[in-house]
Formats: C-alpha cells, structure tokens, sequence
C-alpha cells in the first residue's frame, strides 16, 4: 500500500520542518555560543524555517494557485542542507549521519516534488 500525500500532511510537513529548523538553530546558538560563521548560518537557519512555516500554513492554497512556490521552497530547504554539508566536507569533520542527512534530504524533496506536482494537478484540495 504505497503512502498518499494529502494537502493537509504537506501542510504539517512545512510546518514540522520550519519548527525542526527554528529549534537546531536556537539550540546549536545555546550549545555552541555566537561565533560570526554560526550566528549567520542560525540566523538563515531561523529565516528558513519561519519561511517553510508560512508556506506551510498556505500549503492548500498554493497547491491549486502556485504550485511553483512550493516546489522553490523544497528545493531551496535541500540547497540549505548541501550548502550545510558542503561546509562539513570543508572542515574535513564530515561523518556517515552528514552523508546519510544529504541524500535524505535529497529523497524526501524529490518525493514531496512528486506529491506537489500530483496534488495540484488533482483538482481542489480536500484533505
């Protein structure tokens, strides 16, 4: 039985994913200080997730109006994480979980892409 998107679990998906980046980000501020690197990459980390959380809150709307923003918003969260792990690589710190975290990263956009491209072509959404 495959897994079916619905508007409303992309909705909660957006916001999940907004409120898990607005969280590591204010924890990694607690846990590892305010270093001028660290306190940009929080800072985009925070703008990021309050962004997948307004896109989130308008998901059933885009879907039949914009689809197109919500494609831009999954693919600019996945650039956000290959940036992230390309900086891991830089500092030679790179482990298995930060290839794992890329590839999934890469997994779970071109699933809910599919899921987007499905859900606004279905007619209005319902659910």
């Amino acid at each position: 039985m495959a897994m079916k998107e619905t508007p409303n679990s992309l909705r909660a998906y957006f916001i999940l994913i907004g409120l898990l980046a607005i969280g590591g980000a204010v924890l990694n501020i607690v846990n590892y200080g305010t270093g001028l690197l660290l306190l940009v990459i929080n800072v985009v980390s925070i703008a990021l997730g309050l962004g997948l959380i307004g896109v989130g809150a308008m998901t059933p709307k885009l879907l039949q109006s914009a689809p197109p923003v919500l494609h831009v918003t999954v693919w600019i969260n996945v650039a956000w994480h290959l940036i992230m792990y390309g900086l891991v690589l830089a500092g030679g710190s790179a482990e298995t979980q930060n290839h794992i975290q890329a590839l999934v990263a890469l997994a779970i956009a071109i699933y809910l892409s599919v899921n987007i491209r499905r859900l606004s072509t279905a007619g209005p959404a319902t659910g």
